[in-house]
């Protein structure tokens, strides 16, 4: 996960990660980022699914469900979304997470 710390002590996180196929079908894709523990209600994210060759390439995908997680010294972020057409799809599907959050630690300048 690459970040920036941001002026007001924030930390703004990026990163792309392949999608797995969990059990039950390919009509569902997921995947977990591990982010430094942040501060609890927040972070904001941003979220984004896209099939390898860019947007607009196979069948979209809609994010149904995020959990944000503290586990440990680690936020968890477990994205998990669902083709736009119910049917099983085949093909590699990447999700784009923005991630703006408070750390429980401050950051090391």
């Amino acid at each position: 996960m690459k970040s920036v710390n941001l002026a007001n002590r924030d930390i703004f996180f990026y990163d792309r990660m392949l999608m797995q196929i969990p059990q039950g079908g390919a009509l569902v894709r997921q995947c977990v980022f591990m982010l430094p523990a942040l501060l609890q209600p927040g972070p904001v994210l941003q979220v984004t699914i896209e099939r390898q060759g860019g947007v607009g390439w196979g069948t979209y995908f809609g994010v149904y469900d995020i959990d944000v997680v503290q586990n440990g010294p680690q936020t968890e972020i477990k994205i998990t979304a669902q083709s736009s057409t119910a049917l099983p799809v085949q093909g590699d599907y990447y999700c784009n997470l923005n991630v703006i959050g408070t750390p429980l630690t401050k950051p090391a300048q």
